[in-house]
């Protein structure tokens, strides 16, 4: 055998090789991280689970596991497996209101964004206990990450009350972000209050802005 087919037979074996080892280690890689996911599941019904007839308050240790994306999306998924673990996560979400929203104070945008998404598919309609999400939401709509006012936007039409949702209009047109109008109108769709009333609150805001667009070419 020449010197030239046995290196490029050897470079054949070399790359064979490699790509077993990949393919082992990825294989590997994915048990793990199924494992890692298996055990935040377990650890969060267990948590709601002991949750279930209490009144809600949690840990500051349980609290600071919501800033790891995974364990917030482990959280969302266990809370809608029953009835009885969805109030729990209510009551959590309720009594921790406050704590939850200065947790994210300092978080990424990607993390706060994520965290605003959380809490939209939860659609917290109790005005009663929804008040500083309601203040953080709009807070939000003030950062320069789209993805985070998008959420937050979701996070506010979830919440069902109107005259929030003209708020955060109104706070996205003083920054004077552009936000997409397909997502804005997607978005309206999910609104859990009354969409008729909404609509009318929307049109009055646009009279009164073509109204004051006049008066200002009127005194131009």
């Amino acid at each position: 055998m020449s010197i030239p087919v046995i290196i490029i037979t050897l470079i054949s074996l070399a790359l064979i090789a490699s790509g077993l080892i990949l393919n082992e280690w990825t294989s590997g890689n994915k048990a793990s991280l199924a494992r890692k996911s298996a055990r935040r599941h377990m650890r969060w019904r267990l948590i709601l689970k002991k949750h279930e007839n209490s009144n809600g308050t949690i840990p500051d240790g349980i609290i600071r596991l919501f800033l790891n994306p995974e364990n917030l999306a482990a959280f969302a998924d266990v809370a809608f497996e029953s009835v009885e673990s969805l109030s729990a996560a209510f009551g959590i979400l309720y009594r921790n209101e406050r704590a939850f929203c200065s947790l994210f104070g300092s978080a990424s945008d990607d993390l706060r964004s994520f965290f605003a998404y959380t809490i939209s598919t939860f659609q917290i309609t109790d005005k009663e206990h929804n008040g500083i999400y309601k203040k953080t939401m709009l807070s939000y709509l003030t950062k320069d990450s789209v993805y985070l006012r998008q959420n937050a936007l979701l996070a506010i039409y979830s919440f069902g009350d109107e005259s929030l949702v003209i708020d955060a209009f109104h706070t996205i047109n003083k920054k004077r972000f552009y936000h997409n109008e397909r997502l804005l109108a997607d978005g309206l769709l999910t609104f859990t209050g009354d969409k008729i009333l909404l609509s009318r609150c929307l049109m009055n805001v646009l009279i009164l802005l073509i109204n004051i667009a006049r008066l200002r070419s009127s005194i131009s």
